[in-house]
């Protein structure tokens, strides 16, 4: 689930936009895009690319996009939200998908991999000189693998969650990704790519924790993360959590120091547990888990709201978005795990202040 996103949708209403004559909305999916009105018109094919993606140089200068290093953002115009782009598939995609004189498109298929659309992945530097770090070769079990979560507003996985499902709503922590593992006697400290030795330096984002100790090692200190874990019971135990704070990302909670929340927990390599386990484990061990906004049946309407209040950990700062799950772990036919997040939009525009949209 970590792949970048391009599909081609069939052009739904042009939504007009007040006093703008030559662009209107179009909702894919979940997402709003703004388009131009002399481009389309409902029921043209185009070629939809979802946010976080990054453009090959080639493509973006066909369509004469500005995008900030090719990288496809949520931007605001004139009080509206445009997430992602909707392009016209004459020219440069027609030209990169025909085969044998043909071109043939399958509506939500992803042609990403086939136009060179990559994903955006945030670079974090993890060691005091600054290098990035690939997995080391002590990385304990292949089924501890990095996962992302996925957009609900994608429009392959629009229809994940229906009314029916029982889901819980968490907020979504702007930080970084860290695992602590328990395999038999052994304990492993992990961010999304490395597995740490406890003398690693670490540099988020400032320098003002640049020769702190390893800021994973100091929660597992804090909370004492290895006993714990040793006295659980557990032969297998998996804890992914997200760490932040001051000079972590770009929102601090209001902290001078550094935090954690647990999201997910495995007692069976490679398979989580359902959400009332989860809740009853975090408790057993003492550790804090995400804020809980909602527990219910899915309702898209008030999701949505929740995703843009404000953060439960701090109430002063924007919240980065939610976390939808199923109460109980099971898979859709689309997706191994019923679990997707929906980015707050204030939140998506933070970046991009200052940058504007051409008409």
């Amino acid at each position: 689930m970590t792949d970048a996103y391009a599909s081609f949708m069939e052009c739904p209403e042009l939504q007009p936009i007040p006093n703008k004559d030559r662009i209107s909305i179009v909702t894919i999916g979940g997402y709003d895009v703004i388009v131009r009105n002399d481009q389309f018109k409902k029921g043209d094919i185009g070629l939809f690319i979802a946010v976080d993606s990054i453009l090959p140089q080639e493509m973006t200068d066909f369509y004469q996009l500005k995008l900030k290093r090719n990288r496809v953002k949520t931007m605001k115009l004139s009080g509206v939200y445009s997430q992602g782009l909707f392009l016209p598939i004459d020219g440069y995609v027609r030209e990169k998908l025909t085969r044998d004189g043909f071109m043939v498109y399958i509506q939500y298929a992803n042609v990403a991999d086939d136009l060179g659309i990559t994903k955006w992945k945030p670079e974090v530097r993890l060691s005091a000189n600054g290098d990035k770090f690939t997995r080391q070769k002590n990385w304990p079990d292949p089924r501890i693998e990095y996962y992302d979560i996925e957009s609900i507003q994608r429009p392959d996985f629009a229809n994940v969650f229906t009314h029916d499902d029982s889901v819980v709503v968490t907020e979504k922590i702007h930080g970084m990704n860290g695992t602590f593992t328990k395999i038999g006697d052994k304990i492993y400290v992990m961010s999304r790519r490395v597995c740490f030795e406890r003398d690693r330096p670490a540099i988020m984002a400032s320098e003002d924790i640049a020769n702190q100790t390893n800021a994973f090692y100091h929660i597992f200190d804090k909370y004492e993360i290895e006993k714990k874990m040793m006295e659980s019971g557990y032969e297998n135990l998996v804890l992914r959590f997200e760490l932040f704070g001051k000079g972590i990302q770009n929102l601090d909670y209001g902290l001078s120091g550094v935090d954690f929340r647990l999201f997910d927990i495995s007692i069976e390599l490679g398979k989580y547990v359902d959400f009332y386990q989860f809740c009853t484990i975090a408790e057993q061990l003492q550790l804090p888990i995400v804020p809980i906004l909602t527990i219910g049946n899915f309702d898209r309407e008030s999701i949505y709201g929740l995703a843009e209040r404000n953060s439960v950990i701090y109430p002063e700062q924007v919240s980065e978005g939610v976390v939808i799950r199923s109460i109980e772990e099971h898979p859709a036919p689309n997706i191994p795990r019923k679990i997707l997040k929906l980015v707050s939009k204030r939140f998506a525009v933070k970046d991009t202040e200052g940058e504007k949209l051409d008409e």
